[in-house]
């Protein structure tokens, strides 16, 4: 009997889980500008932008390469939606938007 006691005072002191911590933000749904998160995003930007240029100026149909700039350009911008977005913050306090949050990502 004394096992199923600890067992249930075990079970009863249990905190919340939380998707990544328990940090504390502030009111609302705010935007992520966090620099581990924005650097990278930027710096594939740019360079992927350098390197389109440079294969434009040496190809014979710079045309050819605008669908792939596009849709890097779009998932881009998908992966920057959901790790800045307010996805990014309602992704920490609830279970359903983080999982969104991992779809777009994989997506």
């Amino acid at each position: 009997m004394p096992a199923l006691i600890r067992i249930l005072f075990f079970f009863m002191i249990a905190s919340p889980a939380m998707a990544h911590g328990d940090e504390t933000h502030g009111s609302g749904y705010p935007w992520t500008f966090d620099p581990w998160i924005v650097v990278p995003l930027a710096m594939l930007a740019l360079l992927y932008g350098a390197g389109v240029t440079r294969l434009a100026r040496r190809a014979r149909q710079p045309g050819g390469m605008l669908m792939r700039a596009l849709l890097y350009c779009s998932g881009w911008l998908t992966l920057a939606a959901a790790l800045l977005s307010p996805l990014h913050w309602l992704g920490e306090h609830l279970y359903t938007f983080h999982m969104i949050e991992h779809e777009m990502v994989m997506a």
